[in-house]
């Protein structure tokens, strides 16, 4: 079963540093839109 987001950021904050790996695979594809939808920069937005 996988962590919620909240789950992850919990144990990021305990120090688990692999939950910050998995809330960057979460959160890679929708921040990477996120930023390019305002710039326009594909450079930027990586």
């Amino acid at each position: 079963m996988e962590k919620s987001e909240e789950q992850l950021m919990t144990a990021y904050q305990q120090g688990d540093a692999n939950a910050l790996d998995s809330i960057y695979r979460l959160m890679q594809k929708p921040l990477y839109s996120f930023i390019f939808r305002y710039t326009r920069d594909e450079q930027l937005s990586s």
